[in-house]
């Protein structure tokens, strides 16, 4: 418990303050996924684009050009993976997506949000289907990135687009 405290307290207050924004969203991403239904929380994430066959973002998709963005999504994919790892229930890939989704929006950074599914591989697993969701903005992974090919998108939704100035 010490330990955590003082890697926390050796953040700088920035970064303090982003894990401790991160976690307010990961409680509230928590709260929606209980409370409301999917199709409800799939309009608010944005428009619904054709998924592509891989996990790999969209050859249209554009990387984030401007040096300070790049360093606010970096930095919002490490808190929301820090705060989840430090809540006292289990966060999963859905809620950190949905809680870097709602802090890349505030600050106006356009991001994607995927639904993949693939097949388990482990012989114990019995061969049952497994779900996951991750955020990208352009071809920058934020959080929930999956090894390539490991997952097959069956959707996205974004406010991103392959001609948009995101820089």
């Amino acid at each position: 418990m010490m330990r955590r405290l003082r890697k926390f307290l050796a953040l700088s207050s920035a970064d303090r303050w982003l894990a401790a924004e991160a976690a307010v969203w990961l409680t509230l991403a928590r709260l929606v996924l209980a409370v409301l239904p999917f199709r409800w929380i799939a309009a608010g994430l944005g428009p619904l684009a054709p998924a592509s066959p891989s996990s790999e973002p969209e050859d249209g998709a554009v990387a984030p050009a401007d040096p300070v963005r790049e360093w606010h999504v970096q930095r919002i994919g490490r808190a929301v993976e820090r705060a989840a790892r430090h809540l006292p229930w289990t966060a999963l890939c859905l809620p950190q997506a949905l809680a870097a989704k709602a802090m890349l929006g505030c600050r106006d950074i356009p991001a994607t949000v995927h639904f993949g599914m693939a097949m388990s591989a482990a012989p114990t697993d019995g061969r049952r289907i497994m779900a996951h969701a991750w955020v990208t903005v352009g071809k920058t992974g934020v959080v929930g990135i999956p090894a390539e090919g490991r997952f097959a998108v069956i959707a996205r939704f974004t406010h991103e687009t392959g001609d948009q100035d995101v820089g």
